[in-house]
């Protein structure tokens, strides 16, 4: 399938990167990194789906540690000007407890045929599990 004109989106995710790490100025930083709850979105600008049909995203992703990742994380797509998310079905997930990139599989956006849409993922932690999520290489493709 030819490949839509996908902005280029890489996304890091993490409570390590997001600020919710605790900090004593007495004691080195990861000494006393620990999990958080929180809640974030990496939103994809407006990607244009208008004329295509059959169209599907894919990326790579890899993660560490996977105490929440799988039920609290995820990707999400709305129709433009929208405000409601849908939630989509990622077909693969990285490794538990490796840092190795995974293709994500082909994820169905043929909800949103058609439309201008964006995607976003979204990470979240609780206060006793927070994984390390990187995102790289998402593509949309569809049939014009």
């Amino acid at each position: 399938r030819p490949k839509l004109g996908a902005p280029a989106i890489s996304a890091r995710l993490s409570t390590l990167v997001n600020s919710s790490m605790i900090r004593s100025p007495t004691v080195p930083m990861l000494a006393e990194a620990k999990a958080k709850a929180s809640e974030a979105y990496a939103i994809s600008p407006e990607i244009d789906l208008t004329g295509a049909t059959g169209c599907t995203l894919s990326f790579d992703h890899a993660a560490k540690f996977q105490t929440t990742l799988r039920t609290l994380c995820g990707v999400v797509a709305r129709e433009a000007g929208t405000t409601a998310w849908t939630a989509l079905t990622v077909v693969t997930w990285p490794e538990a407890g490796a840092w190795t990139f995974a293709n994500s599989g082909e994820i169905d956006l043929s909800a949103f045929d058609g439309k201008k849409i964006q995607v976003a993922f979204k990470y979240a932690s609780t206060d006793s599990g927070a994984d390390t999520w990187e995102i790289k290489n998402l593509k949309v493709n569809g049939v014009k």
